[in-house]
């Protein structure tokens, strides 16, 4: 499957920006990860439009995420060449300068820059997976939820008895990270990453040696062209990267990963990319494998379904 590429420049031709607020599942409709509770999550849905494909990309944040790519990013993205995202990427990183590119400036860029490379692929008759420079054709996942309610003290107990540090680590904390990897068990490996936003942040992890394994985020680190820039990081430092959530982006970018571990497939997300999207993925023999017969990420927007839960709706076109 796949089509010669167009000799010349795409234009993008319009931005559509969506963000839905959906409830949570847990016990009383609530959530805790020990250090956080949370009733909903909000997903950030950008659409990007050209010569009649349309792609899709997103994040997990706040609808202010939504509000910095109307105010900033769109009109970058508009008459940009969805066949060069990498040069969009730059672009709107370098748009963010005086805003702040850690936080929710990567997670903006992670949206725009994803629906760029998914209309790039379908541009091209190809899976998104196909169209990056693949090194794997799955990626293998494991299970992650275990949310409860319980106090930090919790926490506490057990990483002092596997770990012999007194405390869970926060990806901050590279002296904690250091106490939990030193004092722990053969075979214990320390990951962290997946609040990583910008390269240093992930520079500074494997410069102290803090981690086993490298963990990113896409929707969180500047989209696929961030993400790349992570895999190059991890393997030149002989570091594994593991995937954290976002399973039915994560399944196509991460083939893009040499030193690929494994992908975090977390509830929420599973719940809600199946609950806003066609086409997710479902697990099989331990990984999920992209459809080599859709193109780009194989996903289509539930609009219909999800109206319920939408809260931000802007669209962009030249003029």
């Amino acid at each position: 499957m796949g089509t010669a590429e167009p000799a010349a420049p795409v234009p993008v031709e319009r931005i559509e920006v969506l963000a839905y607020q959906i409830p949570t599942d847990g016990p009383d409709g609530r959530e805790s990860g020990g250090t956080l509770e949370w009733d909903s999550t909000t997903c950030v849905v950008v659409l990007a439009s050209a010569a009649g494909q349309t792609g899709v990309g997103y994040t997990y944040g706040d609808v202010a995420v939504a509000h910095l790519i109307d105010s900033k990013l769109a009109g970058l993205a508009l008459g940009a060449d969805a066949l060069a995202p990498a040069a969009l990427w730059r672009a709107m990183f370098a748009q963010l300068r005086n805003l702040g590119r850690p936080g929710a400036g990567a997670m903006a860029v992670a949206a725009v820059d994803t629906a760029v490379w998914d209309l790039r692929a379908r541009l091209l008759g190809q899976p998104l997976q196909r169209s990056l420079p693949a090194f794997h054709d799955r990626v293998p996942v494991y299970g992650s939820g275990g949310f409860t309610n319980y106090p930090n003290r919790a926490p506490r107990p057990a990483a002092h008895r596997m770990g012999g540090a007194g405390h869970p680590a926060r990806q901050e904390d590279v002296t904690g990270l250091h106490q939990v990897r030193d004092a722990g068990p053969p075979g214990l490996d320390i990951a962290a990453g997946e609040y990583g936003f910008v390269l240093s942040d992930f520079a500074r992890l494997l410069d102290s040696r803090a981690v086993d394994c490298l963990q990113a985020d896409v929707t969180r680190c500047g989209g696929i062209t961030g993400l790349l820039q992570v895999a190059g990081l991890a393997a030149a430092h002989q570091v594994d990267l593991s995937a954290h959530c976002a399973p039915a982006l994560s399944a196509h970018a991460f083939c893009a990963v040499e030193r690929l571990r494994h992908l975090e497939y977390f509830h929420d997300h599973v719940r809600i990319e199946s609950m806003l999207f066609e086409g997710t993925l479902n697990p099989a023999g331990g990984a999920l494998c992209p459809d080599p017969s859709r193109p780009g990420l194989g996903l289509c927007l539930r609009a219909a379904d999800a109206e319920t839960y939408l809260i931000h709706r802007t669209a962009h076109a030249p003029g």
